[in-house]
Order: C-alpha cells, then structure tokens, then sequence
C-alpha cells in the first residue's frame, strides 16, 4: 500500500515485526528502576534476555504488545510512556538517528523521518503537512486501543526532546491527543510544551514554520549522505523481506488451521525448504518459531474472543486434541488455556 509522498508502507498483522529489539531493551532497563527484573517482564512474552544481545534483532508486534502490557501491569506506573519516551535518544534509531543528526535544519531532519520511520517502526504512520503557520506532524499508532495512550505519549516526548537536541532549545509546539487528559498527565506536564490539546482526532505535533529552517547542531553533510545511502539500503532491504513474508502469509492461515510443513510450504511457494530458511534467520526468525508464534496469537485470539469450546480450539490451531494445546500453553505463558481464558 503507498502514500502520498510515494513510499510503500509495509502492511501490518499481529505476527509482523514491530521495530528493533534495542527499543524493548530501554523498556527493560526503565522497569528495572520499578525492581521488575528482566526475567519477570518478559516472561510469557515469547521475547528472551539473550534477543538483546543481536544488533540487528527485531521483534514482532504481538511480542513487543505483551511486554508493553506486563510493563504497565508489573510497574503500576500509567505514565511509563513518558520514562521511555525520554530513554529513546538519537543514538537509539540507528541510521536514521545518524541521518537526522547530520541534516542541514530542523525541517530536514523532519522529512528524513517521514521518509525512513518505517525502518524504526512498523507500526507507525507518520505524516506531514502545513497548516496554520506551522508544520503539522502527524502520527497513528497501528496498537490495541488500551495501550494508545502509552505510545502516544512516549512518540510525543521522545519528539520533543529529539528536537531539542537537534537545535540546542525546547520546541515550542502545540500537542493534540486524541483521548481525554488520562489522571497521571499532570505529574508529567512539565515535560510537555504549555499548548497541550486532548479530545483531538489524531496524534499532532505543530511545529512553528519560523523554528523549521534553524541550522541542526551536529549538521554535517558528507556524514548526511552516508547515512541516507544507508538508509536507503535497509528500506530496499525491509521491503524485500516484507513481501518474502506477504507471499508466506498468503500460504499460513491460522484462521484455518492451516499450518503446513516447510516441505510444503516450499512447494506452494515454488522455492526450496533451504532458501525460506535463509530468508527468515536474515530476520531472527525459524519456520517453526514462525508458526508456533501464529499458534499462540490464534489460540489467544480464539480463548479471550469467544467462547468456543478446548476441544474446538485445539482443532482449529491443527492440534489431534486438547492434551497438546494444554501442553503448549504452559510452554507460552505457564498456565492452562482455562487459566488463561479466565483473565478476560
């Protein structure tokens, strides 16, 4: 699917990747200032301490929504948003940071961000236009509507600050949220520019039009282009894997029951068991961890969403009965599928 301004956004589902591991790592690290340790947080969230460890790891959405949720829980903090928004700093977005970094001014550095954020955040639609003598930025989290608010304030301050530490000053913005001021926001309001707006329609940050051509600090335009070509590279990159993956999802079909072995897999596709493996570790993923995580969203999906009996959920996710779903829910998240169930 494109955009106006011609770039392919990659399509969402439950099972795609959200972003890189690095951004769960600060959300780790902040839950350990709240004495949660790592082993507690990420327990049932199919996301291990050792993820961390690869550079280039990333996780999927419904792993990084899990951390998230048991975030909030474990930490009794609603305002967590604002502690990892602020985590979140240049050098926390890889090539696009760099590329920000370098820019010439303020605008620029805005619309190398529109351009490459996907590479950062699949989830995150983020847009731009003009209007009332200022930049409007605009951003949709692609999220469960119970953790909106979470990473509507976490992109609002880490925004703000980025900005700030491009051109050495605050921002003076005005912020629209779309839901009503949540309890917590006064004790963070401080963080915030004094024009906050809550009840809006959409996420939107308007930048001054006078702030936009304010020279970057840290501009340097031979280190600018590295970092786009860079950039650049790692877009084509992430649009290849993302239509390997849409041609694999064509063939998995969870609502279905269908879950075919990678021999088959790879003669429905036309390719060989070797090269579908190569493709998915590029992404630190394996064809069995790819389907046993499909298994797991299906199986919540199918417990929290109706009320369709063991038997009948065991065979939907391709289990012979339900002796094998129990077994794999205590492998998921260490309870009983009616454990589990009766947390709705």
């Amino acid at each position: 699917m494109g955009d106006s301004s011609g770039h392919t956004r990659v399509a969402s589902r439950d099972d795609s990747i959200f972003g890189p591991a690095e951004y769960l790592a600060h959300l780790v690290d902040i839950c350990g200032r709240f004495h949660v340790r790592p082993e507690q947080l990420l327990k049932g969230t199919g996301v291990k301490p050792s993820t961390f460890e690869r550079p280039s790891a990333v996780v999927s959405k419904a792993s990084s929504m899990r951390v998230v949720e048991r975030a909030l829980a474990l930490t009794s903090e609603p305002g967590l948003g604002f502690y990892w928004g602020l985590s979140l700093k240049l050098s926390s977005h890889g090539p696009l940071g760099l590329l920000a970094m370098t820019s010439g001014t303020l605008r620029d550095a805005i619309m190398v961000a529109e351009r490459f954020m996907q590479l950062r955040a699949s989830e995150l639609a983020l847009r731009t236009h003009q209007a009332e003598g200022a930049l409007v930025i605009e951003f949709h989290n692609q999220v469960p509507a119970h953790l909106r608010v979470f990473f509507s304030e976490a992109m609002f301050i880490m925004l703000l600050h980025v900005g700030r530490a491009l051109v050495g000053h605050p921002i003076a913005a005005r912020c629209e949220l779309p839901f009503a001021e949540p309890a917590h926001f006064r004790r963070f309001a401080h963080l915030m520019p004094d024009d906050v707006r809550f009840g809006g329609t959409v996420n939107r940050l308007f930048i001054p039009t006078a702030l936009l051509d304010e020279a970057v600090l840290t501009s340097d335009s031979v280190m600018a282009r590295r970092a786009e070509r860079e950039c650049q590279r790692e877009l084509d990159e992430l649009r290849a894997r993302a239509s390997f993956l849409s041609t694999l999802r064509r063939h998995l079909s969870p609502e279905r029951g269908d879950f075919p072995s990678l021999e088959e897999l790879a003669e429905r596709t036309h390719s060989s068991t070797r090269t579908i493996k190569r493709k998915l570790a590029l992404q630190g993923q394996s064809y069995r961890k790819l389907v046993d995580e499909l298994r797991r969203d299906r199986a919540t999906e199918l417990l929290t969403a109706s009320d369709l009996p063991l038997e009948k959920i065991a065979a939907q996710l391709g289990y012979s009965d339900t002796a094998s779903l129990h077994r794999s829910f205590r492998r998921w998240f260490k309870c009983t599928p009616e454990a589990y169930r009766q947390r709705r």
